[in-house]
């Protein structure tokens, strides 16, 4: 699983960050096929969480999505991700269970 910023570039404050949304999903899924959504942070103190949902994404394909972050929102440091997806499991009461893996973004923000 990753998330990385579309181009190298190191943002400033301020900056609308594209970041790339991929994973690998057990049982030959997709992240098309199930929900899932993202909590974009930053190792700072004092700053604040961005979530994302796949319903505010842009598809690219079927295993990547974009998602606007805009840097304003969270503040400065290195940019993380906690990616949240929802897995059809029939041995779970409600069908789907939560799967979560935090990822660095290897971003920087700096002010």
């Amino acid at each position: 699983m990753s998330c990385r910023k579309i181009d190298d570039m190191a943002p400033v404050f301020g900056t609308v960050l594209k970041i790339n949304v991929t994973a690998v999903l057990s049982g030959g899924l997709h992240l098309e096929d199930v929900d899932f959504e993202c909590d974009f942070y930053s190792t700072n103190v004092g700053t604040k969480t961005l979530n994302v949902k796949k319903s505010d994404m842009s598809k690219v394909d079927a295993d990547n999505y974009l998602a606007i972050v805009d840097t304003k929102e969270i503040g400065t440091g290195w940019y993380w991700c906690l990616l949240k997806v929802q897995i059809p499991d029939n041995d779970v009461e409600s069908g789907f269970r939560v799967d979560m893996v935090r990822i660095p973004t290897k971003i920087p923000v700096r002010p």
